[in-house]
């Protein structure tokens, strides 16, 4: 895996469409952790977001994780849905409970 500070991948325009908080603004990504597993690409980043209008704003910070094919000619099923993490968490918990491998050797 792979780390960025900034969504030099570009990230924020392919989850977009597929946030799943209803109401969300200005949505950012940054910290993101990439990698390739098989046939299909993952990422986990930090996505900070607003909720709310005007006086109850709120401004939110979470991390979320997707994956995608491998490849412009790679076909596999789209995955589903971006996973987000429980936002109570602490945000290093947050990237923790969204590792597919909990137990493999750091």
């Amino acid at each position: 895996m792979t780390y960025s500070p900034t969504d030099r991948l570009r990230l924020l325009a392919r989850i977009a469409d597929r946030f799943p908080v209803a109401g969300a603004a200005d949505l950012e990504v940054g910290d993101v952790i990439y990698g390739s597993e098989g046939d299909r690409y993952r990422y986990v980043f930090t996505v900070r977001y607003t909720v709310g209008v005007i006086r109850g704003k709120r401004s939110l910070r979470r991390v979320a994780a997707f994956s995608e094919a491998r490849g412009k000619h790679t076909i596999l099923p789209p995955d589903p849905a971006m996973t987000m993490a429980n936002e109570q968490l602490p945000l290093i918990d947050q990237y923790r409970s969204l590792d597919p491998h909990p137990h493999r050797e750091k």
